[in-house]
């Protein structure tokens, strides 16, 4: 349409008019940390092979890829007794997927010791004096995971993992040595390898580190889109039904060791964020204890970021709600689970020109997650005990809840879902070895006599004999049911 002469001599005379906000002025972020540095830690190992040697560029120069990470961890793995390395599973097109035991080599050596410790203090109906509970404390260490890159492309956190990894195999750092000797961290360095792949494949053939947003080496293909597995599926929706065999892997190795304290690192963001969490909490978790948890690390996270004059933000976005996220899921096992998100790398590129005309860079935003995960790592050190006791009580509590309900068990027919009921063929393979069928939760393996108790209601159609499994409500996996029932 046109406009009026009247109108278009107004809007020159106002565009002559200089710009004068009615808001306070934003202070000036601070300049990109080119300066920052990896190696402040020290002193370092020699015999430790630093990546930056092997792969020939220094952190957030280039994007790395699946199989030079393998063989970085494999050269690092030479010089240091403080690493277990694991294989978890297999990708769809055939990758390796691995999980890092790092701690002081004491702890190493007696890592079934720690497990069985772990899942007693997980089973609230073994009986536990206070006493009992705190002596198995005092030798415990805590289990922090860190997870990286269920999104493939948001390649920070892959990149920040081979140098968290590094820091913690390589310092002699007093905070370092503190975290190995108070906790078994685990890092599952990439949570989906396929999708990395073509994300960095294309990247390295394409980028080259232009700051303007929409550069061609930002606007990726959709089918070459690393966010997403081989089965174009995201894997951080998943953990609710276990489709992909990334994630039932994965699952597998965290019931496996039952972490305490859970990251799961993102990326991209308009500034840094941790939790606290925003809102709504799922209402299964016990809020005031994830509550007190989120605060303890977010305040953790918080000095570690003020040092370096990093923004972030928090209570914003990110959830605790939907069982299937890294986060939330976890936590309905007894962990305190957390996203991370950092502000570049990924799509945004090597860097990317912000809004404000600075500039965000690869290398900044894996400082930000290297330091968001040592800081993670020392807190977790600091509260070992009281966090251990927490993880006691998740499970105790679940137990107590459990039992008060209205709905006290489910029973499943063993022909309702034979692959979900019979996970990998076992029950079948039992039965041919003339084994009894059995049920129960929480690990039960008593079989149900040939005609069901009582107390055991008929189901609809009448299946309740033996042969169906049994899940009381009553057993410390008792929030993860009541999400599943109620969600």
């Amino acid at each position: 349409m046109r406009l009026p002469i009247p109108f278009l001599a107004l809007f020159g005379l106002l565009a002559a008019v200089p710009y004068v906000s009615a808001q306070a002025p934003v202070p000036d972020r601070p300049p990109e940390s080119v300066a920052f540095d990896f190696y402040a830690r020290g002193p370092w190992r020699t015999d430790v092979v630093r990546p930056a040697t092997v792969l020939g560029y220094e952190p957030g120069d280039f994007h790395t890829s699946y199989e030079a990470y393998e063989r970085v961890v494999r050269d690092m793995a030479k010089g240091t007794d403080r690493l277990r390395s694991f294989r978890i599973g297999t990708t769809p097109e055939r990758r390796a997927m691995h999980l890092h035991a790092v701690s002081a080599p004491a702890n190493l050596a007696r890592l079934d010791e720690i497990k069985a410790a772990i899942r007693r203090l997980a089973d609230p109906r073994a009986a536990m004096s206070d006493t009992e509970r705190e002596q198995l404390i005092a030798r415990t260490p805590v289990i922090v995971w860190l997870s990286t890159t269920i999104h493939g492309d948001e390649s920070a956190g892959f990149e920040a993992g081979l140098h968290v990894l590094y820091q913690l195999l390589g310092s002699d750092d007093p905070s370092i040595r503190s975290v190995l000797e108070n906790v078994v961290v685990l890092l599952n360095p990439c949570q989906n390898p396929d999708g990395h792949a073509r994300f960095v494949v294309w990247y390295n053939a394409h980028g080259r580190g232009w700051a303007e947003p929409f550069a061609w080496e930002k606007e990726n293909p959709w089918n070459v889109s690393g966010r997403l597995n081989h089965a174009y599926f995201d894997l951080n929706r998943d953990l609710l039904v276990l489709s992909q065999p990334e994630s039932r892997a994965a699952a597998a190795a965290l019931l496996e060791w039952q972490p305490q304290v859970v990251a799961d690192l993102h990326g991209e963001t308009p500034s840094y964020f941790f939790p606290p969490a925003a809102l709504p909490i799922n209402p299964n978790l016990p809020r005031a204890q994830l509550e007190h948890w989120l605060d303890v690390f977010g305040r953790g996270n918080a000095a570690a970021f003020d040092r370096q004059g990093w923004m972030y933000f928090v209570r914003d976005t990110f959830d605790v709600f939907y069982p299937g996220y890294w986060d939330s899921w976890p936590s309905l096992h007894g962990a305190t689970g957390m996203t991370y998100e950092t502000e570049g790398g990924g799509k945004r590129g090597l860097r990317t020109r912000r809004e404000d005309g600075t500039l965000i860079t690869l290398r900044e935003s894996i400082a930000m997650h290297v330091t968001a995960s040592l800081a993670t790592l020392e807190t977790a050190a600091r509260h070992r005990a009281e966090r251990l006791r927490d993880f006691r009580e998740f499970f105790v509590s679940s137990l107590r809840a459990g039992g008060e309900g209205p709905v006290r068990r489910f029973l499943f027919p063993p022909e309702s879902d034979p692959v979900r009921l019979a996970p990998d063929g076992r029950a079948d393979a039992e039965r041919d070895r003339g084994w009894p069928p059995r049920c129960g939760g929480h690990g039960d393996r008593s079989p149900f006599p040939r005609r069901r108790p009582p107390s055991v209601p008929d189901l609809p159609g009448g299946h309740s004999d033996c042969g169906s499994r049994a899940a009381p409500w009553s057993h410390g996996a008792g929030a993860v049911g009541a999400r599943l029932r109620t969600g």
